[in-house]
C-alpha cells in the first residue's frame, strides 16, 4: 500500500506528453479531485513546469480517500486515473482564514484565532536566488521572531529611491522570471529556472510554516510587464495561481501599490481570473486599493483590506474596521531606520520607539502588524542586521498569543483623552482592560475606582519590562468619568513615552 498523503501538503502529478508537435504550452490540462464519502470536489488546472513537462501540484483539504482523474483537452479518454489516501499528522499545515467572531471578523488557521505578525522582504527571492543557504538563515531568523508572515514579490526589479552603490543590493537580481531581462522582455516565455527555484523557496516557506502573502505586481518597483488585457497578462496570472494555489500558507495579493493601477474595471477582472483559476479559494487581497475599497461590487472577490496609512494609526485602523464586515490589515505605516534616522534607504525612516508605538496602537485598534527594516524590505538585504524591531515585534506578538484577544474591542473615542488607547473585553463577569497610555495617563472609564481595586501589570512596550500593579496606580474623580493612572515608569522615552497596562477590577472595597 502506498504511503497516505498529508493533508494540505502539495504534491505533484505529472502529466503525459502530448503527441509528437503539440506543446503544452497553450494546452489545458487538469485534474479532478473527489472525496470518497463527502460532497468536496476539486478541479485543480496544470501548468507547464518546464519545457514540455506538465504538472498538476495539488494538496488535499481533507482526510479520508479520494478518487482522482487527470484530463487534456487534446485526449478523448482521461490521461490517467488513481485513488489516494489523505491523513493529518504532526506535521500539518492548515490555511489561513476568515472567521466571523463574537467581536469582529477574524484572521484563523486550523479554527483558532490567529494574530499575524508579517515581515517586508519584497527581493526575498532574489536573496534566496543568490545565496540560498543564507536566505534560509536569515528566515529561520526571522521565524524564531515569532514573524509568521512574510510579504514578498514574485519579482521585483529596482527602487528608484536607493543608491547604486549600496552594499547588500540585489539589482538587477539573479533570474528574470519572463524570458530575455526586464529592459528586453520576452512575455512568450516563463523563466522555468527562476520559477524551478521559486518553487524552491515556497517548499521552504511551508516547512517553516510561514504565510507568503505573494504580490502578483508591483508598480513603483521597476518592473516591466505584458500589456493589460493581453495574453500574456492572463498567462502570468494564471501560471502563478496554478503553481502556487496547492501551499496551504498562500495569501494572494494582485498588487503592492494598487492606487497606481488607475483602472478599476481591469483590477476586477484580474481579480475575477484569480478567483477563477484557484480551486481552494486561497484568501485574496489588494495593496492600498483607494480606487476600490469603498465599492461594494468587489466585496465578493476580496477576503480582507490591505492599507497603508503613515499617522493616526490607532483611529485610522479603527474607523476601517468599523467600515467594513471583514478583517482589515494594516500593512504599511513606518520604516526602521538603521543605527540612525539618516542611516536608511528609503527616505522616510522612523526610530524604534516610533515604530513600536504605531504597531501597538494598530494591533490594539484590531489589526495584524506588519514590520518595514530598511535593510531587508526593499532591494538592500543585509541579513546579519539585528535591528530593535526584532526583539520588539517579538514582544508584542507572544504578548498577544498570552490572552484572548479576538474577545476584546477598541474603545473608538478612547484615543482622544491624551492619546489613551483602551481595549476591553466584556465577556466576563468583572471588565478586562488592555490599556495604552501616555505619560499623562487620563483616559474615561465608567466604573468608580474608588470601589474597585485593579488586578494586573504595567508593561514597557519598548523593553517588555513588566511591574505588578499597586494600590493608588488608579485614581478616579468622584462623579467624574476622568481617571487617572499613575504609571511607574515614568518619562523614559519622552513624548513617546506610552506604556501597557493590563488589568482587571475585581472585588468591591466600599463592602464594609
Amino acid at each position: 500500500m502506498e504511503n497516505p498523503l498529508v493533508l494540505n501538503r502539495p504534491y505533484e502529478l505529472s502529466v503525459p506528453t502530448p503527441p509528437s508537435g503539440m506543446g503544452l504550452q497553450k494546452r489545458q490540462f487538469d485534474c479532478e479531485f473527489v472525496h470518497g464519502t463527502s460532497s468536496v470536489r476539486l478541479l485543480v488546472n496544470g501548468f507547464v513546469k518546464q519545457d514540455n513537462l506538465g504538472v498538476i501540484r495539488y494538496s488535499l483539504p481533507q482526510e479520508g480517500k479520494w478518487s482522482y482523474v487527470v484530463r487534456g483537452d487534446w485526449a478523448d479518454q482521461p490521461l490517467s486515473t488513481g485513488t489516494v489516501t489523505c491523513v493529518s499528522t504532526s506535521d500539518t499545515r492548515y490555511p489561513i482564514e476568515v472567521t466571523s467572531a463574537k467581536v469582529r471578523p477574524l484572521f484563523t488557521k486550523n479554527r483558532e484565532p490567529f494574530f499575524m505578525s508579517t515581515y517586508e522582504c519584497n527581493w526575498l527571492f532574489a536573496l534566496w536566488m543568490s545565496d540560498e543557504q543564507e536566505a534560509k538563515r536569515f528566515l529561520d531568523v526571522i521565524k524564531n521572531h515569532r514573524f509568521n508572515a512574510i510579504c514578498m514579490n514574485v519579482y521585483a526589479h529596482a527602487c528608484s529611491w536607493t543608491e547604486p552603490v549600496t552594499p547588500g543590493r540585489l539589482v538587477p537580481p539573479p533570474l528574470f522570471n519572463w524570458g530575455g531581462s526586464n529592459d528586453n522582455p520576452d512575455f512568450q516565455t516563463m523563466n522555468s529556472e527562476f520559477y524551478a527555484r521559486f518553487d524552491a523557496l515556497m517548499d521552504y516557506l511551508y516547512h517553516l510554516d510561514i504565510v507568503a502573502h505573494l504580490y502578483f505586481y508591483v508598480w513603483n518597483k521597476g518592473n516591466k510587464y505584458p500589456a493589460a488585457g493581453s495574453p500574456e497578462e492572463r498567462g502570468y496570472i494564471s501560471h502563478i495561481v496554478r503553481r502556487y494555489q496547492a501551499y496551504p500558507n498562500i495569501i494572494w495579493d494582485y498588487c503592492k501599490e494598487a492606487y497606481l493601477r488607475l483602472d478599476k474595471e481591469h483590477i476586477r477582472h484580474m481579480l475575477e481570473l484569480i478567483r477563477n483559476e484557484d480551486a481552494y479559494k486561497r484568501l485574496l487581497t489588494v495593496h492600498d486599493d483607494k480606487l476600490i475599497q469603498y465599492d461594494e461590487s468587489f466585496d465578493h472577490l476580496l477576503d480582507f483590506h490591505t492599507m497603508q496609512i503613515h499617522h493616526d494609526y490607532f483611529s485610522k485602523t479603527l474607523r476601517e474596521i468599523e467600515k467594513r464586515k471583514k478583517p482589515v490589515f494594516t500593512a504599511e505605516y513606518t520604516y526602521e531606520a538603521g543605527a540612525d534616522l539618516l542611516d536608511r534607504t528609503f527616505q522616510d525612516s522612523h526610530s524604534y520607539e516610533e515604530y513600536m508605538l504605531a504597531s501597538w496602537e494598530i494591533a490594539l485598534a484590531g489589526s495584524p502588524v506588519c514590520y518595514y527594516y530598511t535593510y531587508t524590505a526593499w532591494d538592500v538585504i543585509r541579513t546579519a542586521d539585528v535591528p530593535r524591531g526584532y526583539a520588539g515585534f517579538e514582544f508584542l506578538a507572544r504578548f498577544f498569543d498570552s490572552f484572548d484577544w479576538w474577545n476584546y474591542s477598541a474603545v473608538p473615542e478612547s484615543n482622544t483623552m491624551v492619546r489613551t488607547i483602551i481595549a476591553c473585553a466584556k465577556h466576563v463577569e468583572k471588565p478586562q482592560f488592555v490599556l495604552l497610555t501616555d505619560k499623562h495617563g487620563r483616559f474615561g472609564l465608567l466604573v468608580d475606582m474608588d470601589r474597585f481595586r485593579a488586578e494586573g501589570e504595567w508593561i514597557d512596550i519598548y523593553t517588555g519590562e513588566r511591574r505588578v500593579m499597586q494600590p493608588g496606580d488608579f485614581t478616579h474623580i468622584y462623579n467624574s468619568e476622568i481617571t487617572f493612572a499613575v504609571c511607574p515608569f515614568g518619562e523614559r522615552y519622552g513624548k513617546l513615552s506610552h506604556y501597557l497596562a493590563r488589568f482587571e477590577l475585581k472585588g468591591n472595597l466600599d463592602a464594609t
